[in-house]
């Protein structure tokens, strides 16, 4: 726990807490995700807040949060906008029977705790997700003015990844540069082995023969010969051979950025990645569900086929950003969308939209209302 932030012993200023999920009272699941938020107000600033549940300790909350309604609520009131919290947390596994978790609020006061009661139950284990064989994901093919061909994606194989050859149209164009840093689809796939060296690049120049083809495609092969294709439209154009001058910072747009998976699995966990490159450093990925706000993304994560395909970006490399938290039940429906805002410095932004895809397992999953299960 973060005792540096902790004040000096004192008088206590007076704290508000509403814990709203999960319900005072309700269901917990010994040994699964536990996901809590609510809001807090106080006289003087919030400097955090531990959960704990008794005497163990869980996890810090995140503070700070916007609230827009708890600013209506009460108005004038002093980080009334900014009152929300959240954590998550995996709770240890224990017998039926109640339980109280315990919420620490540290101001510039002294320490509040509030604690509410709650029930254990026994856990729900989800059905193990069924692994293919092989997965594939063709992200990218770019064809740039002059003809250079940039082709990106990442392959998963319960076996070792043996190949991945690109073709244009029916014609091989090589094999393609594989165990690319892919540490989004390691967070996303982790029961698949190597799932952080999943990803694969190519940059070629494509032959004039070839020129009027619109399809690229990728097949990888694991050391069991089994193989799996996919095909993607390309972007860009052919064009006449760039000027030199032009191939500086100045030819690139201010940003790039791709939205690659929004999806909710099997267990209840919310996965949203993608990449983004800017002529400014990106400072801030903020993600929503429609227009509900979820959370930042993890930035700087390894990126080297983005690298590839993007030499004239800065940290390039490391353009991959994630947000990964388990969903509370039930889990929001198929359809809805998934809203992705990149900010870089000097006010350089660009919004991203992808549907949300909910796994069937999480579906089934989803308690029905009144089952007692305390909203969890």
């Amino acid at each position: 726990m973060g005792v540096s932030r902790r004040a000096a012993p004192g008088a206590t200023a007076s704290v508000r807490v509403e814990l709203e999920r999960p319900e005072p009272g309700g269901f917990v699941h010994g040994g699964e995700m536990l996901l809590g938020f609510g809001w807090v107000l106080a006289d003087t600033p919030v400097l955090g807040m531990d959960v704990a549940l008794g005497d163990q300790p869980l996890c810090e909350a995140v503070t700070g949060q916007a609230r827009a309604d708890i600013a209506r609520w009460f108005p004038g009131q002093r980080g009334a906008g900014n009152a929300g919290f959240s954590f998550i947390a995996r709770l240890p596994a224990q017998a039926r029977g109640a339980a109280e978790l315990r919420l620490s609020v540290y101001t510039a006061a002294g320490e509040t705790v509030h604690r509410v009661p709650v029930r254990f139950e026994a856990g729900v284990d989800p059905e193990p997700p069924a692994l293919e064989p092989v997965r594939l994901e063709l992200e990218e093919a770019r064809l740039e003015p002059g003809g250079t061909l940039h082709v990106r994606g990442w392959a998963l194989t319960l076996a070792a990844t043996q190949s991945v050859e690109v073709r244009l149209g029916g014609h091989s164009l090589g094999l393609a540069h594989t165990l690319l840093s892919r540490e989004d689809v390691g967070a996303a796939h982790p029961d698949y082995p190597h799932a952080g060296t999943a990803g694969f690049a190519l940059r070629c120049e494509v032959p004039a023969a070839l020129a009027g083809e619109r399809q690229a495609s990728a097949i990888v092969t694991d050391a069991n010969g089994r193989t799996r294709a996919a095909s993607v439209a390309l972007t860009g154009a052919a064009a006449a051979a760039p000027d030199p001058g032009a191939l500086g910072p100045g030819a690139l747009a201010p940003m790039r950025a791709t939205l690659e998976e929004a999806r909710i699995d099997a267990g209840g966990v919310l996965r949203v990645r993608g990449w983004a490159v800017s002529l400014a450093p990106v400072r801030r990925v903020r993600v929503y569900l429609d227009d509900k706000p979820l959370g930042t993304a993890t930035l700087g994560l390894p990126r080297e086929d983005v690298a590839l395909a993007f030499p004239g970006y800065p940290d390039a490399g490391h353009a991959g950003f994630l947000l990964q938290q388990d969903i509370a039940r039930p889990p929001p429906p198929a359809g809805r969308t998934v809203r992705v805002s990149v900010t870089a410095a000097g006010g350089i932004r660009r919004e991203l939209t992808a549907p949300l895809v909910v796994a069937a397992a999480a579906r089934r999953r989803a308690r029905p209302a009144g089952d007692g299960s305390g909203g969890q």
